[in-house]
């Protein structure tokens, strides 16, 4: 896979130095693909707010089963597209909130506007620096699964109305391609070396045989279908179970096998013969959510809040993995039963 390079945006912050920017100039230069430099205090309180806020909704677009973990319900029926064009046209939006973020003099911010700014120009630079690898071709780690999410996600979602059980079911008809996609990515992996070690493959061949040979009403797919809310009628009930059924049958559970053949007969058997790279950014943080959401859930009950949750996550979302996860156990802890 071809990458754009992260050289045009390292000259760029070398070129804009704070110095640079301080300066006092009648007008600032024009450099094209640059966007306006933000001058006042305020205007540039409001371009760091803004390419935070872009950033995250581009994040939550692009990975909707993050969103729904996080109680944004917009892109319920969506699933991650893991395509290569997909990781290529992410990385091309990330460079140009660093070039956003590299005109934004920082004089005056405070401590925390700063440190929101550093985090980010550091997970933008990361994400540039890790494309080297091709992180798209290796779903699966000692870490994270890409196949391991959806049935979590059944279990930690609201389901209260038909919306949400139609939308679950448009899922896992989608589910098909989300596998065929990152079969091929893994493919690609086994050719150029970037395999998991053989204990992991294994460890994921047991885990997805297990998935796909359960009766559809058995399956964790079909978790929202253990509990009806009262509201919605026994006919409409009966709909939704049927269809829901229906899809965990004929698309998650059929795709599930492919995903086993793919694993037994080609990744399994390359597995530990190349290098272990780590899954992208996105799948860590969805698994990472999922786990901690879960663990809230259970940790306070009814008193569970989805907003102060999403909030939480959110304010540590740009930190890395481990420390998103120890503040938000420490949030889970501070709220007792």
């Amino acid at each position: 896979m071809k990458t754009r390079s992260s050289l045009t945006i390292a000259f760029l912050f070398l070129f804009i130095t704070p110095a640079f920017r301080a300066q006092s100039l009648p007008a600032a230069p024009t450099i094209p693909g640059m966007p306006p430099v933000p001058t006042s205090l305020e205007d540039r309180r409001k371009a760091l707010a803004k390419v935070t806020h872009d950033y995250w909704e581009d994040v939550l677009k692009r990975s909707p089963e993050l969103a729904s973990a996080l109680g944004d319900t917009r892109y319920n029926d969506r699933l991650t597209n893991y395509t290569s064009g997909t990781y290529n046209d992410q990385l091309a939006r990330e460079q140009g909130y660093l070039m956003q973020l590299a005109v934004i003099d920082l004089a005056g911010f405070t401590d925390s506007e700063k440190q929101q700014h550093e985090s980010l120009v550091r997970r933008l630079e990361d994400d540039q620096k890790a494309a080297d690898s091709s992180p798209w071709q290796t779903p699966i780690t000692a870490t994270t699964s890409f196949y391991a999410v959806y049935p979590q996600l059944a279990q930690v979602l609201s389901f209260t109305t038909d919306k949400d059980y139609d939308d679950w079911t448009t899922r896992l008809h989608l589910l098909p391609e989300v596998i065929a996609q990152t079969m091929q990515d893994m493919s690609l992996g086994v050719d150029e070396g970037r395999l998991p070690p053989k204990d992991v493959a294994n460890k994921a061949l047991a885990e997805v045989t297990a998935l796909a040979h359960q009766k559809a009403e058995d399956s964790p797919f079909a978790a929202p279908l253990r509990k009806f809310p009262s509201s919605l009628s026994p006919a409409e009930q009966d709909r939704l179970k049927q269809n829901l059924v229906e899809a965990i049958n004929k698309d998650a559970l059929t795709s599930l096998m492919r995903l086993e053949r793919f694993l037994s007969a080609s990744y399994v058997p390359a597995s530990g013969k190349g290098s272990a790279v780590a899954s992208t950014r996105d799948v860590q943080m969805l698994a990472t959510v999922l786990e901690l959401r879960a663990k809230a859930q259970q940790s306070l009950g009814p008193r569970f809040d989805q907003k102060a949750f999403r909030d939480q996550v959110m304010n540590a979302g740009l930190s890395p993995i481990d420390t998103l996860r120890q503040q938000i156990e420490a949030w889970i802890a501070s709220n007792p039963k």
